[in-house]
């Protein structure tokens, strides 16, 4: 047997028999009747998904869920790119008393987006360029279902009547494939909904190497994309990697497979390794273990019950998808294909993989140096699988109603050549069977936007609010203030389900308001906040309150602006910087540690009386060396503050510590009149120096590490290389193959 005839795959059955003297080969052009059936039934539900999701495009407005964290990432993102700076890995002001995102947190998906704005020189504007990814990915990805399956050797009728049944997902927990999860209503998660098409389509590729050696450069080019993703997705990828090998392999063929499995993970993590090696080395130190990241809702009872209330994907509704997955799994031991037993397979594996998720012992935790719970995420995967059975399953029906026959694929027919009325039955059946789900989706879906197009007209009927963030904005420095969710900030409504601080954040400007996401380790601060205190707004730099008018005002603010329903306050404070007294020096060996101290001298007397503490965070602790406090506060001649750059001139008649009122990062060069000075972190988590006495110029700069620069050359050498030698990547799998033959 010839190389070229070992390693080639079956032809993948298409849903028409091609045993002769069928149906099929007596009526060929059965076949496009067929295929227009299957499209018809997959498109429906498509498009009325496309119809009812149009706001998501059409009605730009603040979000209050992870949208609103990916929009100021795309926002910082396009700003780096057209000033010429590094959008790789950049300071963003706005989170959490500023914080390095792109450096902790996948950004892939929004390097794309402001990518492709600046591409089009502005012509459209940034909002709609993310907005019009998110609906394009939204409607796409039946397609994406639909190719996959077909590469994966699933029949035409599997595939389409998977892309048919990929917009119907139903689960609030909005975790895995239901689209509660990426709307401006649910959850927001803009790089979910990349993963997904990225996963499958990696997915496919791997797929078709295990089994015909081909298509190097494709998978290791959509492995790469996932790792820089999505993080979580790309893990569940390499299991189901493995997962796949195993399935696939036969005694010949196994370690083939497995050098093959070996080659493009390898190649895909050295193209990503610029953003996977410097999370993986600083982000056990630098991402903040906040309650807010690890879903302790997420972390119950691992009970049956509980997880199969998470497994759902019918909720409150007749559990149609469900049936047919069912149906899929007792097609797939009938039918015997090699797509249906992977299905299957894949369903269980990872249904019992969410199931039995390790919470004591955090293994995935471990691989990322990440202590957050995050193994929830797997529902993401198990639903694809659950999506590929729901496919065998409506195919099991199809063949019953068109080649009257349920058995394997090789079973003859019983009946006379398939007749387009049988194929229009089969049709309408499958989507009377889908209808009540396109029904509950159409509802949900209509339900966006509908609270989307009130909050668009609750923000044009209140004029002031542009008014006072036009204020707010136009003031030289300093961060903003419009109240908490643990206040009366929860109470200013705008519109049906945001706040005016949500209308903040959507501005990218500084604040202390609810969290993003709460990685930065002075998110607990932000949270904290207690806006009675002078004092507090002096320590994290707060100039400007905005109130309704009428609201209690204390009598450290002093009125700046006001409009008819709302009034802007400044309060004085000592700016970008303070001189402090540096006056205890503690080691803390772990995050809870040092987030603990930082919260007991929060609630002391150390904020009011610039007294503050440096902490020896995961190094070895020196002497103490106390400061002493600056007679008279100091003095701060100017200052500029900008996303990753502080310019300040100080002043003070004797040596002192200053106080840089930003999230300390190692990755923060400050260099005072010219020359390099040591950082080191001071409560609550700020960058402090010391200073001697004199007037001194101090220049700070967020820069991306040299390795960080190192893995990225290493990555695109990689990629090109993987370009150029992508028909002999296989060489020496191959010759396993053939030595073992």
């Amino acid at each position: 047997m010839s190389k070229r005839r070992r390693n080639a795959a079956p032809s993948p059955d298409t849903g028409t028999s091609s045993i002769p003297g069928s149906a099929a080969a007596e009526l060929p052009s059965a076949v496009n009747w067929e295929r227009v059936c299957l499209a018809l039934l997959a498109l429906v539900p498509l498009l009325v998904t496309a119809w009812q999701l149009l706001p998501e495009f059409t009605t730009p407005v603040p979000a209050s869920n992870d949208l609103a964290l990916h929009w100021q990432m795309v926002q910082g993102a396009s700003r780096e790119m057209a000033h010429w700076r590094n959008p790789l890995d950049f300071w963003m002001p706005q989170l959490e008393l500023g914080y390095p995102q792109f450096l902790y947190y996948q950004n892939l998906p929004h390097l794309v987006v402001a990518g492709v704005h600046r591409l089009l020189f502005g012509l459209v504007e940034l909002r709609t360029v993310f907005d019009g990814a998110r609906y394009l990915l939204l409607i796409g990805l039946p397609l994406t279902v639909y190719w996959s399956m077909r590469r994966m050797d699933f029949s035409v009728r599997a595939a389409a009547i998977s892309a048919a049944a990929t917009t119907l997902f139903a689960n609030r927990d909005g975790y895995g494939l239901e689209y509660d999860g990426q709307l401006w209503l649910g959850r927001g998660l803009f790089t979910q909904l990349w993963a997904e098409h990225l996963s499958l389509i990696a997915m496919a590729g791997l797929y078709r190497l295990m089994r015909t050696g081909r298509g190097y450069a494709g998978t290791i080019a959509a492995l790469a994309a996932l790792a820089l993703s999505h993080f979580i997705w790309s893990y569940m990828m390499a299991m189901t990697g493995v997962l796949l090998c195993v399935l696939l392999s036969t005694r010949d063929t196994w370690k083939a497979n497995l050098l093959r499995l070996i080659i493009v993970g390898a190649l895909a993590m050295a193209i990503s390794a610029y953003m996977l090696i410097p999370f993986a080395t600083s982000s056990g130190s630098y991402l903040a273990m906040f309650p807010g990241i690890t879903a302790p809702d997420l972390d119950e009872s691992r009970s049956l019950l509980s997880a199969l209330q998470r497994l759902v994907i019918d909720e409150d509704r007749w559990p149609i998808l469900t049936a047919l997955s069912l149906m899929g799994g007792v097609a797939a031991l009938v039918m015997r294909t090699r797509a249906a037993r992977f299905a299957l397979v894949g369903t269980l594996v990872w249904l019992l993989l969410y199931q039995f998720r390790p919470t004591e012992v955090n293994w995935l935790g471990r691989v990322l140096r990440y202590d957050g719970h995050l193994v929830y995420r797997f529902i993401g995967i198990a639903d694809v699988f659950l999506l590929m059975l729901i496919g065998v399953g409506g195919e099991w029906i199809w063949r019953a109603m068109v080649d009257r026959r349920v058995g394997r694929v090789d079973a003859p027919a019983t009946a006379a050549p398939r007749s387009l009325g049988a194929m229009l039955a089969a049709t309408a059946l499958l989507l009377a069977i889908l209808s009540p789900a396109m029904r509950d989706r159409a509802t949900f879906f209509g339900r966006d936007g509908r609270a989307m197009t009130a909050t668009r007209a609750a923000l044009a009927a209140d004029p002031d609010l542009t008014t006072v963030l036009d204020t707010i904005a136009a003031q030289p420095g300093g961060r903003a203030y419009m109240g908490l969710a643990s206040n009366g900030g929860k109470q200013w409504r705008i519109g049906p389900l945001i706040r005016a601080y949500d209308v903040l954040k959507d501005r990218g400007l500084p604040a202390v308001a609810p969290l993003f996401q709460g990685l930065s380790l002075n998110a607990d601060m932000v949270v904290s906040f207690r806006d009675r205190d002078p004092a507090q707004y002096d320590l994290l730099d707060v100039r400007y309150v905005a109130l309704p008018s009428g609201a209690p005002v204390d009598g450290f603010m002093t009125p700046l602006a006001r409009t008819p329903r709302y009034t802007v306050y400044r309060v004085a404070t000592t700016g970008m910087a303070t001189y402090g007294a540096v006056v205890e020096r503690h080691a803390a060996g772990a995050q809870l540690d040092l987030l603990r101290g930082v919260d007991q001298w929060s609630k002391s007397a150390g904020p009011a009386a610039k007294q503050f503490i440096r902490w020896d965070f995961r190094q070895p602790g020196g002497a103490s060396m106390p400061t002493g406090a600056c007679p008279g506060g100091g003095r701060t001649l100017s200052e500029h503050a900008d996303a990753g750059i502080i310019d300040l001139v100080v002043a003070c008649d004797s040596p002192s510590s200053l106080i840089i009122k930003t999230t300390y990062h190692p990755n923060w060069r400050v260099t005072v009149d010219g020359r390099p000075v040591s950082t080191y972190m001071v409560s609550p988590v700020f960058i402090g120096i010391d200073l001697p006495a004199g007037q001194h110029t101090i220049a700070a700069r967020y820069t991306m590490a040299t390795t960080k620069w190192m893995l990225l050359g290493m990555g695109l050498v990689v990629l090109v290389g993987v370009l150029v030698l992508r028909d002999r990547l296989d060489a020496l799998p191959r010759r396993l193959v053939t030595s073992a033959t």
